[in-house]
C-alpha cells in the first residue's frame, strides 16, 4: 500500500550504515541459498521474500507510528536472513517431491501441505520469543517495543510469503533438471552429498550409543553455561561516538580567573591530541567558580588510528598531571540512562549522618582504586564549594551581658538576609517591601561585628563582642535517597573493565565497611543495568515457557515440545563461547540474540521432530522414522541456518558506524546457532527415542495399574523372576 511504499521511500533515505548492513545480510543470504540449490530461479523465488516481507513491515511499521531508529533497523537486519527460512522450507520439500517424479503443481501442493505444520509452527514459536520482550517496563522497555513488534511482524509475513506465493512461483517456475546443467553446481551437489552420508554414519552411531551421546551434550552445555562466570556484564557497550566531555575541578577557593588558566592548560594538552577535531570550553557554567567543562570532537573513526576508549583512557594520565586540577574524562551520557551523571559507574550511600556518609564514601573509593584499577576519575557529587560565614555565641558572655542568643540570630537575619515588612500598593500592582542594610554595610564579613541588639535592660551591645566569625565553604545542595541523607559516587571504567564487576566490587566493600544503619544503593547507569537484566532473564524464561505452550497446542502432546525445546541448552556453548573468545560483554544486544536464539534453534528441532511423527503415521517404526527423518531435513536446516548466520554476518563484523553496539547480539546468534545446528542434528534424535522409550514404559505402567492395580503392576510378570 502507500503507507509501505512511503515508509520504503524514508528506508532509502535513512544512514547509509543501516542500508549497509540490511543489505549486505540479503547478499550473503541469497549467496548461500544459491550454492544450496544450484538453481538461479528457486534463488529467485527464495529471494523474492525479503523485499516482499519487508516492504509489508514498513507499512506496519508506519501504521504504528514507529520510525527508523537503531532498534527497528537492527530489526529489520535481523529479520533478512529470517524472512526467507520458510520460503527455503517450503521450496525444498517441493522440489524433493519434483525429485520424485510429482508433476510441479502437484509437488507444490503437496509438498506445501506436507510442511505447512512444522513452518507454521516455527514461525509462531519464533515470533512468540518477542512477546515479553516486546512488553519491558522502562526506558529500555520502550526501545525494545518497537524491535520487537517490528521482528515479529517481519517473522509473521514471511509466513504468509511462503505459504501463498513460494508454492505459487515453484508451481509455475521451478524446473528439476536445471541443478545439473553448471559444472560447478554439480561440484557442489556432490560436495553435499559427502556431509548427507557422513551425517547418516553419525546417526547411525549416537541412535546405537545414546546415553554417551547425551553425557556428551550435557558436558558441552555445562562449559557453555561456565563461561557466563568469566564473561564481563554491562548495561551496552560503549560506542565510538567521535566525542566525549571532560569535567575539570580546582581547589575550592579558586576564584575564576584562577580555573580559567587552569582550563587553559587543559585545553592545550587536548588540542595537542592528533585526533582531535575541536572542543568547546568552559568555565563556571554550574555556579561554582572552580569547575570547568570541554565538549571535545574527534575526526572520524576510519580518519584515526586509536579508537575513542584509547584517547580517552590516555588523555586522563596527562589532564591529571596539571598540578592544582582534577580532570575526569567521561562518554557522553547513553540513551539508556536514567539519571543527569553520564559515567556508567553509579553508587549511592544512604544513612542518617552527613559527616559519617562522607567518611564512607571517600573510604569506599580508594578501595575501590586499589581492588578495581579498571575504575577511573572516581568522585562524589557532595561538593563543598558555597562560601559561608559562621556565626558563633559565647554563650558565657552573652548570658553576662544579658543578651539573648535569639535577638542576636533575629538581628543577623533581619539585617543581613532581609525580612519582608510590609506591601506595596500602586496602580493595581503590589510591590513587597524588604528591609535590611544597605550594601555597602553588608558586604564583608566583619560587617556582621559591627551590627547591635539589645541586652534584656535595653542597651545596646555590638554583636562582636559576643560572637566569633569563621569563614569557610559549605554543601551546595544536600542530596537525599529514599527520605534518607544520600551521597553518590560515579566513575568511568577504562577497557577490559565491566560494570557488572565495578557494582559486584562495591557491594562486597560495602558489606565490610558499612554498619547496619547505613545502606547502598544504584542509580543511573548501574540502576538501568540491574533492572535491565532482571528483566530480560525474566523474558528469557518467559519466551522459554511460552514457546513450550505454543508447541504443546500445535503437535497436541507434552513430550515433544520438551524435546524439541532440548535444542535451546545446545546454543549455550556457542553464544556464550563465542562471546568469551571474541572478547565481548554480556549485555543488552547479546541478551537479545540469546532470546532470539531460542526461537531460532527450536526451528531445526521442529523440522526433524514433525517429520519423523509424519513417517510414523505413515508406518515407519521410531528408528526407522529417524533415520530417514534427519538425512530429508538435514539441507533445510543447514540453508535456514546458514541464511540467518551470513544474514548476521554484516552486523558481526562491524561494516557501519556504531557497529559495536549490535555486533555482541550477532556474535550470540551465529555462535549459539553455529553449535546447535550441529549438535541437534545428532542430539534431538536421540532425546527423541529415550523420550519415546520412557513415553512406553509409562504407558506400560499405566495399563497394568488398570490390570492388576498398584500393588500388581509393579509385580514381576514370573514368580522365579
Amino acid at each position: 500500500s502507500h503507507r509501505a511504499w512511503a515508509a520504503a521511500g524514508g528506508f532509502a533515505g535513512a544512514r547509509p550504515d543501516a542500508q549497509k548492513e540490511l543489505l549486505y545480510g540479503a547478499f550473503f543470504a541469497m549467496i548461500v541459498v544459491l550454492l544450496f540449490l544450484r538453481s538461479w530461479r528457486s534463488t529467485v523465488i527464495i529471494g523474492l521474500a525479503i523485499p516482499t516481507s519487508l516492504i509489508g513491515t514498513f507499512g506496519f511499521m508506519e501504521a504504528f507510528g514507529f520510525t527508523l531508529n537503531t532498534f527497528t533497523v537492527l530489526a529489520l537486519a535481523l529479520a533478512v536472513g529470517i524472512v526467507i527460512d520458510d520460503a527455503i522450507v517450503v521450496l525444498e520439500n517441493v522440489y524433493r517431491h519434483m525429485e520424485e517424479g510429482k508433476p510441479p503443481k502437484e509437488a507444490a501442493s503437496v509438498g506445501t501441505s506436507e510442511i505447512a505444520l512444522a513452518i507454521i509452527a516455527t514461525t509462531f514459536s519464533l515470533a512468540a520469543v518477542f512477546l515479553p520482550v516486546a512488553f519491558m517496563e522502562g526506558i529500555v522497555g520502550r526501545f525494545l517495543f518497537q524491535f520487537g513488534v517490528t521482528v515479529a511482524v517481519a517473522i509473521l509475513l514471511s509466513l504468509l510469503v511462503a505459504l501463498t506465493l513460494t508454492p505459487m512461483l515453484c508451481s509455475r517456475f521451478l524446473q528439476h533438471e536445471e541443478r545439473r546443467r553448471n559444472v560447478l553446481f554439480a561440484k557442489i551437489g556432490e560436495g553435499l552429498d559427502w556431509i548427507d552420508a557422513r551425517y547418516r554414519e553419525g546417526l547411525d552411531w549416537v541412535l546405537e550409543h545414546r546415553w554417551s551421546t547425551i553425557g556428551l551434550a550435557a558436558a558441552a552445555t555445562a562449559i557453555g553455561l561456565g563461561c557466563l562466570v568469566f564473561l564481563p556484564k554491562e548495561l551496552t557497550p560503549q560506542v565510538d561516538e567521535s566525542a566525549f566531555i571532560v569535567f575539570s575541578e580546582t581547589p575550592v577557593e579558586s576564584s575564576l580567573a584562577r580555573t580559567d588558566e587552569k582550563q587553559q592548560r587543559l585545553e592545550g594538552i587536548v588540542a595537542a591530541v592528533p585526533e582531535v577535531r575541536g572542543f568547546f570550553s568552559a568555565v563556571g557554567l554550574f555556579g561554582g567558580t572552580n569547575s570547568g567543562l570541554m565538549f571535545v570532537r574527534l575526526v572520524e573513526p576510519g580518519d584515526r588510528d586509536r579508537s575513542q576508549r584509547e584517547v580517552m583512557d590516555a588523555l586522563r594520565g596527562r589532564l591529571n598531571a596539571v598540578p592544582g586540577v582534577r580532570a575526569f574524562v567521561s562518554p557522553l551520557g547513553s540513551a539508556f540512562t536514567e539519571g543527569g551523571d553520564s559515567e556508567p559507574f553509579q553508587y549511592v550511600i544512604q544513612g542518617p549522618e552527613l559527616a559519617e556518609l562522607d567518611g564512607y564514601a571517600n573510604t569506599l573509593m580508594s578501595r575501590l582504586d586499589e581492588e578495581v584499577p579498571g575504575l577511573v576519575g572516581t568522585r562524589t557529587d557532595m561538593r563543598l564549594q558555597k562560601p559561608e560565614v559562621r556565626v558563633e555565641v559565647d554563650r558565657e558572655k552573652a548570658a553576662g551581658l544579658g543578651v539573648d542568643v535569639g535577638a542576636v540570630a533575629n538581628v543577623i537575619n533581619v539585617l543581613i538576609g532581609g525580612r519582608e515588612a510590609t506591601i506595596y500598593k500602586e496602580g493595581g500592582h503590589r510591590y513587597d517591601v524588604r528591609v535590611r542594610l544597605d550594601e555597602t554595610q553588608r558586604n564583608q564579613p566583619l560587617d556582621i561585628a559591627r551590627l547591635a541588639t539589645r541586652t534584656s535592660g535595653g542597651e545596646l551591645v555590638r554583636l562582636g563582642n559576643v560572637v566569633s566569625l569563621k569563614e569557610g565553604t559549605g554543601i551546595n545542595v544536600i542530596n537525599r535517597r529514599d527520605r534518607q541523607r544520600a551521597i553518590k559516587i560515579v566513575g568511568n571504567l577504562e577497557e577490559g573493565t565491566s560494570l557488572g564487576e565495578a557494582v559486584g566490587a562495591a557491594d562486597r566493600i560495602s558489606e565490610e565497611i558499612l554498619p547496619e544503619e547505613y545502606s547502598t544503593a544504584v542509580t543511573g547507569a548501574s540502576e538501568t543495568f540491574q533492572r535491565t537484566f532482571a528483566s530480560l532473564l525474566f523474558a528469557l524464561m518467559l519466551a522459554t515457557v511460552i514457546t513450550y505452550m505454543l508447541l504443546a497446542s500445535q503437535f497436541e502432546s507434552l513430550v515433544h515440545p520438551f524435546t524439541i525445546l532440548m535444542a535451546v541448552p545446545l546454543a549455550a556453548i556457542g553464544a556464550l563461547g563465542l562471546l568469551l573468545v571474541t572478547g565481548m560483554s554480556l549485555n543488552l544486544y547479546s541478551f537479545i540474540g540469546l532470546i532470539l536464539l531460542i526461537g531460532l534453534v527450536v526451528k531445526n528441532s521442529i523440522l526433524l521432530v514433525d517429520y519423523t511423527n509424519q513417517l510414523r503415521e505413515r508406518g515407519r517404526d521410531r528408528e526407522a522414522a529417524l533415520k530417514e527423518a534427519g538425512p530429508v531435513r538435514l539441507r533445510p536446516i543447514l540453508m535456514t541456518s546458514l541464511t540467518v548466520i551470513f544474514g548476521v554476518t554484516p552486523i558481526a563484523l562491524g561494516v557501519s558506524e556504531g557497529a559495536e553496539l549490535r555486533q555482541p547480539m550477532a556474535i550470540a546468534v551465529i555462535g549459539g546457532l553455529t553449535t546447535s545446528t550441529l549438535l541437534t542434528l545428532l542430539v534431538i534424535p536421540t532425546i527423541y527415542s529415550l523420550l519415546d522409550d520412557g513415553v512406553v514404559w509409562l504407558r506400560e505402567r499405566a495399563g497394568a495399574v488398570q490390570r492388576h492395580g498398584w500393588r500388581g503392576a509393579w509385580r514381576p510378570a514370573h514368580p522365579a523372576e
